[in-house]
């Protein structure tokens, strides 16, 4: 299907990006038989990643009951979506540790980048383990979202938290921003190219990924005169102490960034970074506060 050449562009961004949610969510997996699903629910669990730390606690109470461990970040606000709700009773532990093993977890949620050694802990025990592998955006939480309800017996609970994810997406979809304006994701060098999740998030707000336009995939070093020489209106960058607004003022103060359009135009966006680097929800409210900021949003000089 292809928008009409008379359509209103933001009648055609939404089209757009209606069609992108319904390409990435891919073929329905087949749903599991009745003995697995009562298996499933049986199983205990047990997390070593941030984002299933999130999942298996929006899953709904009957999986958090179920949870044996959640990681050691699950309380760390540079990062996790579920700080503090957890109970304390709920140990935080590391993939290393002998009392997780002691625990014997039906399954373990671990990622492709949890280190080796716990990895191979696991292994030698005998320990049952899901691996989260790629987090390049949308579709992936889409994925992990699924795998982790199909494992823990709550596959209904799963469709109706990606459901919740794409309605949200839909919505903010509606009159996106025009046009669509050159921003870079930056942290000390560090810049987010295409396949990242905040490739997704930019381009869901109404922007566009200066990094992806220079062919950069993933997250990239890069000189800070190759930044400044590409002069984005907007620089995107965690918040630190004691607050946004001050980490805002003192990036546009910055010796060579204070040249850039960004800086000279209020265009320095400070995020959580439990939101800008967040691979789960948090995902929803980048997005959500990105739109907020769009240049084109912005009161005109007085």
């Amino acid at each position: 299907m292809t928008s009409s050449p008379t359509a209103p562009p933001r009648r055609r961004g939404a089209a757009l990006v209606a069609l992108a949610l319904l390409a990435c969510s891919g073929p329905p997996r087949a749903p599991a038989s009745s003995d697995e699903e009562a298996v499933a629910r049986g199983r205990t669990l047990a997390s070593q990643t941030v984002l299933s730390d999130e999942v298996l606690w929006e899953l709904g109470p009957a999986v958090r009951d179920r949870v044996v461990a959640v990681s050691v970040m699950a309380d760390d606000p540079r990062y996790s979506a579920v700080v503090d709700r957890w109970p304390e009773a709920v140990p935080r532990l590391a993939g290393t540790s002998e009392a997780l093993l002691a625990l014997k977890p039906g399954y373990t949620f671990v990622a492709s980048f949890t280190s080796a050694e716990a990895r191979a802990l696991l292994d030698r025990h005998g320990a049952p383990t899901h691996v989260l592998d790629g987090f390049t955006g949308f579709a992936d939480y889409r994925r992990h979202v699924g795998d982790i309800a199909r494992l823990a017996g709550a596959e209904q609970a799963g469709r109706a938290l990606v459901e919740r994810f794409d309605g949200e997406l839909a919505r903010l979809s509606r009159d996106v921003p025009t046009p669509a304006v050159g921003l870079v994701s930056y942290n000390e060098g560090v810049i987010a190219g295409r396949d990242t999740s905040f490739h997704d998030v930019a381009l869901a707000a109404g922007f566009r990924n200066i990094a992806a336009e220079h062919e950069i995939t993933g997250h990239r070093s890069i000189s800070d005169e190759l930044l400044v020489s590409w002069d984005p209106a907007v620089i995107v960058i965690p918040c630190g102490p004691p607050s946004c607004d001050a980490s805002e003022r003192a990036f546009a103060q910055r010796p060579g960034f204070s040249a850039t359009r960004a800086a000279r135009e209020g265009g320095v966006i400070a995020l959580p970074p439990d939101n800008l680097y967040s691979v789960g929800r948090g995902m929803i409210a980048a997005v959500t506060a990105l739109r907020r900021r769009h240049p084109s949003l912005r009161s005109p000089a007085p």
